[in-house]
């Protein structure tokens, strides 16, 4: 991809603007435009090796902070094209019912492979083969009317560091799915306690999951935060954090500040699968900032309102 004039997109070079006159044709706004490399594979289920049709696909280039999103055919195929040279990491950020990876099977992106292609390179072969997910479910209820809490917030984390968050719907119920097998404590912000009934992280009760397994009831009780709040400390903030394509990223860490002190007042909340995550208990007419930290290091750790920095937020 490429801005006039020679300029790769998202390289943070100097874009070359150019005037356009009321009636009049701007001649000369030409592109030469290079043969793009590509890299191309097939998602398939570990689970009878069938290809696995509609998965998202991401690829980045980091020093370019290019990328962009690809989704399979109907046989699990996939191809990324137009691409300059470099390094290019690839991986699945939405599958039904598999796990998310990062090719060469990798969760994190920190372990992940770079693939490297020249210019106008054709790679084949970068394929994925995904684990069916683990899924965990239950229902979020208020203590007092035994109703169910939509919106609420639950975070799991396994042992060894894998997160998810899942969202309770209209009729209470929650699902968080796609997680690897392993065992995971769950969290509900809302209710400030990790089940079954814990509120040190510590002591919370592991739900330990198997490949393919769903484990249903994992269910929790309570008094929501925002009905706990006594004043001047009633009012609320919710952010919603999308990238550059305007779709949401989830797992995001939002953390709140005072806006004059610069102290941090609250510890990070992950986004939900929505982008979306809900802050309450907060002095009305206060002056805060958000400061967000990726979930990886594909974005960039940013403040409100695009700040980079605490001081310009």
């Amino acid at each position: 991809p490429e801005v006039y004039d020679n300029i790769v997109l998202g390289s943070g070079g100097i874009y070359t603007p150019f005037q356009v006159n009321e009636g009049a044709d701007t001649p000369n706004i030409d592109f030469a435009l290079a043969p793009g490399a590509s890299i191309s594979g097939r998602v398939t289920s570990e689970a009878g090796g069938l290809g696995l049709p509609n998965t998202l696909i991401r690829y980045v280039e980091f020093n370019l902070a290019v990328g962009g999103t690809v989704r399979t055919d109907v046989e699990g195929n996939y191809s990324i094209r137009g691409l300059p040279s470099g390094s290019w990491i690839v991986f699945i950020t939405l599958s039904p019912e598999h796990v998310r990876e990062y090719w060469n099977n990798h969760l994190g992106l920190f372990e992940a492979d770079s693939i490297h292609v020249a210019a106008a390179e054709q790679r084949t072969g970068i394929d994925f083969v995904l684990t069916p997910g683990v899924t965990i479910t239950g229902t979020v209820t208020h203590e007092t009317t035994g109703d169910g809490v939509p919106g609420t917030i639950l975070v799991v984390r396994s042992t060894d560091g894998f997160a998810g968050v899942g969202i309770v719907n209209a009729d209470g119920f929650y699902q968080i799915s796609r997680l690897p097998a392993g065992s995971y404590s769950v969290y509900s912000y809302e209710l400030l306690e990790w089940w079954d009934n814990q509120t040190i992280e510590g002591a919370a009760n592991l739900v330990t999951v198997t490949t393919g397994q769903t484990v249903d009831d994992i269910n929790f009780v309570g008094i929501p935060l925002a009905e706990r709040c006594e004043p001047p400390f009633t009012g609320s903030l919710r952010s919603v954090i999308v990238d550059e394509t305007e779709q949401p990223v989830e797992n995001a860490i939002v953390e709140l500040y005072d806006a004059l002190s610069h102290e941090l007042l609250r510890e990070g909340l992950a986004t939900n699968h929505n982008g979306v995550c809900q802050y309450f208990c907060l002095e009305p007419g206060a002056r805060y900032f958000v400061k967000v930290r990726s979930p990886s290091t594909v974005w960039m750790t940013q403040s409100y309102d695009g700040a980079t920095a605490a001081n310009a937020a």
